[in-house]
C-alpha cells in the first residue's frame, strides 16, 4: 500500500522489531544484561 522508500523501511524495520524483538531482547538486553554478561 506504500510505496515510498521510507515508507518501506518502517514497515519493514516494524514487522522486524515485531518478530525479533523478543529474540532480541533475549540475546541482547539492554541494561542489565550487561551488567550480567
Amino acid at each position: 500500500s506504500c510505496n515510498t522508500a521510507t515508507c518501506v523501511t518502517h514497515r519493514l524495520a516494524g514487522l522486524l522489531s515485531r518478530s525479533g524483538g523478543m529474540v532480541k531482547s533475549n540475546f541482547v538486553p539492554t541494561d542489565v544484561g550487561s551488567e550480567a554478561f
